[in-house]
């Protein structure tokens, strides 16, 4: 039973069958399809659906969300100029807390993992900015893209955007000056306003991945019955054909689960008589792959785990938040510092502290092995000094060769 042949339409299978016909005056193919209905296909309007179409959409998503979630955003403020400047973080600044506290129903987790998902999934990603008496937010309102309208045009801040429209769940609309909305966005290629969602790249393959489930899905609650071809030695005249094909409708309604009894000069033919023969397996697994490389998550990070062992598992987590991850705080920080910052004035910053993020930090043992074959070539010193940045020992450690790991690494200048 063929994919393409799932996908088409009853009445085209009909027509095909009477083509068929009538090209024969000695036989008769009639085919009978398995399933014939239709499958939801993604598009530009509809790409937020892909979440709850495909499990590994949702699973991209998922990881990202909380992999960029799990580092908080801090205030940091500047000292000096230019490049002696130097940024330490502020306690208790307004827009730290309001980036903690964000509105009554969500908090700082929630605002990032709303943020990042959307991005992911969307392209783009939408704060309000609720003011109280003041100038300043008082609270945040995360928008789903799929309500928002960029508003092209002279700004009060930007150069391109007038401001935006959103509706409401009643279909009402409201506007609002480019100082109201942060727009967060990925690039896109096609229009400068708005980002460009990663599905977008995809839409083929996740069609594909989805009318390949619905093809499978359809072939089990058939019980498991293949396609079946109608052969008949002579032309069937149209009261036979009219009693074939309510025959064939009431065997479908009961799911083949009783027998076809066929008269006459009928021959049945089975298209595909084993499970691998009549379902799509090994598409669907190269498609998954496909859609993990297109949101730049690793396969072992959403349990694709055929191909990975303990140590590049940890190198693709390492790689997933070194590349993909990092990337979205650039931007998240990128669009927070250009268009809420600077509403605190311009001698401050947010970014996202990294420091708690297992994968980013320091993996002694790959550095004990590194060390154990540089230790011939380099002495103590220059490698604290170059690969570890470290103050120098020193002394018979500092300029032996032969040190030891615990004796490079955790030692300090001046210590016995």
């Amino acid at each position: 039973m063929g994919l393409l042949s799932w996908l088409q339409n009853r009445r085209e299978t009909w027509a095909m069958a009477k083509a068929l016909a009538s090209a024969s005056t000695s036989s008769q193919l009639l085919p009978l399809v398995v399933g014939g209905e239709h499958v939801p296909l993604l598009s530009d309007s509809t790409h937020v659906q892909g979440y709850s179409l495909n499990a590994w959409v949702y699973a991209c998503v998922n990881r990202i969300g909380h992999a960029v979630a799990e580092a908080p955003l801090i205030v940091e403020q500047r000292k000096g100029t230019g490049r002696n400047a130097e940024w330490s973080e502020v306690d208790g600044h307004p827009l730290g807390e309001l980036l903690e506290y964000v509105n009554t129903d969500d908090d700082g987790y929630q605002l990032r993992l709303q943020t990042a998902s959307w991005l992911a999934l969307h392209g783009n990603a939408y704060w309000l900015l609720l003011r109280g008496t003041g100038s300043l937010p008082a609270a945040l309102q995360v928008l789903p893209p799929t309500t928002v309208t960029v508003d092209a045009g002279q700004g009060k801040r930007s150069g391109s955007v007038r401001g935006y429209k959103v509706r409401d769940a009643q279909g009402r609309e409201s506007s609002f000056d480019d100082t109201e909305i942060v727009h967060f966005k990925l690039f896109g290629a096609r229009d400068m306003l708005y980002g460009q969602s990663p599905l977008k790249a995809i839409e083929t393959e996740i069609n594909t991945y989805t009318a390949s489930g619905h093809f499978n899905s359809a072939y089990f609650r058939n019980g498991a019955v293949p396609s079946i071809i109608f052969k008949a030695l002579a032309a069937l005249t149209p009261e036979q054909k009219a009693r074939l094909s309510a025959s064939i409708t009431e065997w479908q309604r009961h799911r083949g689960s009783r027998p076809l009894l066929l008269d006459g000069d009928l021959e049945a033919i089975v298209q595909g008589a084993n499970i691998d023969a009549g379902t799509a397996t090994a598409l669907p697994k190269l498609l998954r792959e496909t859609i993990a490389a297109a949101f730049g998550v690793p396969p072992a990070m959403i349990g694709l785990l055929e191909y990975a062992s303990y140590a590049n598992a940890n190198q693709q987590a390492r790689e997933f938040y070194g590349s993909t991850v990092t990337q979205y705080w650039r931007l998240i920080e990128s669009a927070i510092n250009e268009q809420v910052t600077s509403l605190y004035g311009d001698q401050y910053r947010v970014r996202f502290e990294t420091t708690g993020i297992a994968a980013l930090q320091t993996n002694f043992i790959e550095v004990a092995t590194a060390l154990s074959s540089l230790q011939a070539h380099m002495t103590t010193d220059e490698i604290r000094e170059y690969l570890l940045d470290l103050p120098p020992l020193g002394g018979d450690w500092g300029t032996a060769k032969w040190g030891s790991f615990s004796e490079t690494v955790l030692a300090r200048p001046g210590e016995d």
